[in-house]
């Protein structure tokens, strides 16, 4: 391999160097506005689970509903949602409110990402935690684990999760972040679609809803498919979420909790005010870091490409390059959804073939990343650096270097001397716009 997964992933101070000594021009580092980390998260999280936003303390709503069946809905390992501090934080209501364990059921929400093995599962919920109550992966692809509830007013099928459906109280941890389709990550969605069937996930996964008017990044407002699964969120009895929202450099800054709409509605808000940054121009190239966690796979570690890509004005140019650092040690990836990624994009010589025929025949999920992709590289070349199988990475219409350095040469000679850089540490941590002549140049706008 190229190189160790924190050298790829932490070592953004180099790129300023790589960029001087290929000739290149670093117009600045985009980052999130820095806000402090919360010195004592599980105490925040306990305050806040009794201050909710938009609805009763989390122990009223125990006191009033006396639940006999529990589950709570966590996010996998793709997400870095600190779920070994949160879900402490709400067993311990439940144990106060007299719930003993094998009440709760902890379902870990994959989407059509792959099984968590017991392994991951302690690592992500605690030794303690995972041993005490039953953890179960929602396999979307397996019919006999979902209840269908009817569908939405837009025409959804809703295929939950019966662990979700059947019980008497539903609790959900998330992590606030950008999301290409949904505006924001978080709040409804780890039920929605992480604990959703093979049908309700497809229905979200076309070309008809990634290309309706208000749908994007960091965009609720009229955004149909943030709509659609608040909807279903809705249906499926959704009643209390706790969820954090990160500051710069993955350190949590906020803790939000309370009714699912409310909560959300405040978590975003936090959001956008440290990930949104203004820029003046556009450059050739951008390097868009990817988190730890992000990078196990091509699947996740190139939505740093698409988030510079569909931000409201994307960093880099028409016809320029990203760059996208991850080792990716799981190839493509291996989940269901992955593996649907690669075969389609295979299966056509061109990002525009490719566009053309999902737009066709529509598209199941996981494949909606490969037009996802296509998008994105009808835009700008896209290059991976130190992935552990280059060959895989071409096979996927994108480009493979050994090393930021390496990719920032072969930049250079394709944009010319003098092209422009711009170095985002944490390409998913960062929506970038067009300043406005009134705005003053602070902060992070460049």
């Amino acid at each position: 391999m190229a190189g160790s997964m924190s050298q790829l992933t932490t070592a953004s101070s180099d790129w300023g160097d790589a960029c001087v000594r290929h000739g290149l021009t670093l117009l600045g580092t985009l980052e999130p506005r820095v806000r402090p980390a919360l010195g004592d998260l599980a105490a925040d999280a306990g305050w806040a689970v009794e201050h909710p936003k938009g609805g009763p303390a989390l122990s009223a709503l125990l006191a009033a509903r006396k639940p006999r069946r529990v589950t709570i809905v966590v996010t996998d390992t793709t997400r870095a949602c600190p779920d070994d501090v949160l879900v402490p934080v709400l067993l311990d209501s439940l144990r106060a409110a007299g719930i003993a364990p094998e009440q709760v059921t902890i379902l870990v929400a994959l989407g059509l990402h792959r099984l968590l093995s017991r392994d991951e599962m302690c690592a992500k919920l605690g030794a303690g935690v995972a041993e005490s109550h039953a953890v179960v992966n929602s396999e979307a692809a397996d019919r006999s684990q979902f209840v269908h509830l009817g569908e939405t007013s837009r025409g959804c099928p809703v295929w939950i999760n019966r662990l979700v459906a059947e019980a008497d109280l539903v609790l959900a941890t998330g992590i606030i972040e950008p999301h290409l389709w949904a505006g924001y990550s978080g709040g409804r969605k780890s039920v929605a679609i992480g604990a959703a069937g093979e049908e309700t996930i497809r229905f979200h996964h076309q070309p008809a809803v990634f290309d309706a008017p208000g749908v994007g990044l960091g965009r609720i407002k009229g955004n149909f498919f943030h709509e659609s699964i608040s909807e279903i969120a809705d249906l499926a009895g959704l009643v209390f979420i706790v969820n954090v929202v990160a500051g710069g450099h993955r350190q949590v800054a906020h803790v939000v909790a309370g009714q699912h709409r409310a909560a959300f509605a405040q978590g975003c808000a936090r959001c956008a005010d440290m990930v949104e940054v203004a820029i003046e121009r556009q450059a050739d190239i951008v390097i868009a870091g990817v988190p730890p966690g992000k990078d196990v796979n091509l699947f996740q570690a190139t939505r740093s490409a698409s988030n510079v890509r569909f931000s409201p004005w994307p960093a880099v140019r028409k016809g320029g390059t990203i760059i996208v650092p991850a080792l990716a040690p799981e190839g493509a990836g291996r989940g269901e959804g992955e593996r649907r990624y690669a075969a389609l994009t295979r299966a056509h010589d061109s990002p525009a073939k490719l566009i053309a025929a999902v737009r066709r025949d529509g598209v199941k999920p996981g494949g909606h990343k490969a037009y996802l992709m296509a998008r994105t590289l009808e835009y700008a070349r896209v290059v991976v650096a130190g992935a552990g199988d280059p060959g895989e990475v071409e096979e996927l219409h994108m480009g493979a270097a050994p090393s930021v350095a390496a990719a920032l040469e072969e930049a250079a000679r394709i944009h010319g001397p003098g092209a422009s850089v711009y170095s985002l540490p944490d390409g998913f941590a960062v929506l970038t716009s067009a300043r406005r002549p009134e705005e003053e140049k602070t902060g992070t706008t460049l």
